[in-house]
């Protein structure tokens, strides 16, 4: 069986010990959804899964794009960002988000068949 590579970031280890400077290995876990263990991995330095990345950065109330940057994942996409702060929004209603998303998708949409006209244009 082959073992597959951890990976290591002394990024993810200096967020994860400013979080839990103000916030217990346990409660983080519990909010988080998690093992008290993987919160101590993180603290360490182990990168852990995307989602597990999201779950630590929506219980410690920080921007999911730090999270992510500190663990070496690539950044989102504009939808996915607005998705994922849309996630976070806690006195929003669902229809209001639901809404933010349609226009997003509505101007994601846009821009793509715009890049796709310029491409197929004949140079001038």
């Amino acid at each position: 069986m082959r073992q597959q590579a951890i990976a290591y970031r002394e990024e993810l280890a200096e967020l994860m010990r400013e979080i839990t400077a103000t916030k217990s290995y346990r409660q983080l876990a519990k909010d988080a959804g998690l093992s008290p263990s993987t919160i101590g991995n993180m603290v360490l330095g182990r990168v852990p899964s995307r989602d597990v990345c999201l779950n630590v950065a929506h219980a410690a109330n920080i921007p999911v794009s730090r999270m992510l940057e500190a663990a070496g994942y690539d950044m989102p996409d504009a939808l996915e960002a607005v998705t994922l702060a849309l996630r976070d929004a806690k006195n929003m209603s669902e229809s209001s988000k639901d809404e933010v998303l349609r226009i997003v998708r509505k101007y994601v949409e846009q821009d793509a068949a715009e890049l796709e006209r310029r491409k197929n244009q004949p140079p001038q």
